[in-house]
């Protein structure tokens, strides 16, 4: 009786994918529930611990969220902390290799990108 229970639910999940993958990429504090409040630290606030950290009204010292779409992507050279600019073989430069590979101070042959 228990393997028969085990494939349908394996069944039921193998059929709820295609559903899961279509639903849009959400992102913020409040989609599922909560009360929409993000903390100065950065952590969403749950209702239980709202009025002990965020104050009264909340928005004295936590950010409200609506939920909307996830930010962008990153892209582009420079998105993750790094200079900037990309090599002449289009790789971005690191900090490391900025100087060698595209000069000092940083131009031709690379391009600035700047993100």
């Amino acid at each position: 009786m228990t393997l028969i229970r085990l494939v349908q639910a394996s069944l039921l999940l193998l059929l709820s994918l295609p559903a899961l993958a279509q639903q849009p990429n959400r992102y913020g504090c409040g989609i599922d529930g909560g009360p929409g409040y993000r903390a100065p630290d950065g952590h969403c606030v749950s209702a239980a611990e709202l009025s002990r950290i965020c104050g009264n009204p909340p928005e004295t010292a936590c950010i409200h969220e609506t939920g909307g779409a996830a930010p962008p992507a990153c892209s582009g050279c420079g998105c993750k902390g790094g200079p900037g600019w990309r090599k002449p073989n289009g790789q971005c430069a690191g900090w490391r290799d900025l100087k060698r590979a595209c000069g000092d101070p940083p131009g031709a042959p690379c391009s600035f990108e700047g993100h």
